[in-house]
């Protein structure tokens, strides 16, 4: 990869490192039946987009179709950097704007169905933890301006 993308690669790894091993993270597991946290991480990210583009004015000057248009102009420019599976995995959120889908809830639906086809086991799980967080969203949602702000720390540590 070229160094730049590379570094981006490795503050990426460190985030979700990062975010894993969360006092946030790990308080919004407890949330979920003890039958479905073997998939909360998976959910809770999903969500965390979710709640993210719902709120994205409060995150950004730039609007989140302007920013999502510019993510997938990029993944389109670099396609050849990514492997067959990532390719077309892209090519499908930019068109289907998964980005800007996630500002509604439907969009939570539709990606935690689609990982759960996906996986070889524990799709239906994934698809009910829909519910969980439905029933958790306030607390949920409230955990995310924390954890975006030690997350900024993170990734602007990992860039120095």
């Amino acid at each position: 990869f070229d160094p730049a993308i590379g570094t981006e690669i490795l503050v990426h790894r460190r985030i979700d490192s990062v975010t894993d091993r969360h006092p946030v993270v790990v308080a919004a597991r407890a949330c979920f039946p003890q039958a479905h946290r073997r998939f909360s991480g998976i959910a809770l990210d999903v969500f965390y987009d979710h709640v993210l583009a719902r709120h994205w004015r409060r995150h950004s000057e730039e609007s989140l179709a302007a920013f999502s248009q510019r993510a997938y102009r990029a993944l389109a420019r670099h396609a050849a950097c990514l492997p067959a599976p990532a390719r077309h995995v892209a090519e499908r959120m930019a068109a289907q704007d998964w980005l800007g889908a996630y500002a509604d809830f439907d969009g939570v639906d539709a990606a935690l169905a689609g990982i759960g086809r996906r996986l070889s086991r524990g799709g239906d799980v994934l698809a009910a933890c829909a519910q969980d967080l439905r029933m958790h969203y306030r607390d949920l949602a409230d955990g995310l301006a924390p954890l975006l702000r030690d997350l900024d720390r993170t990734a602007t540590q990992a860039r120095h």
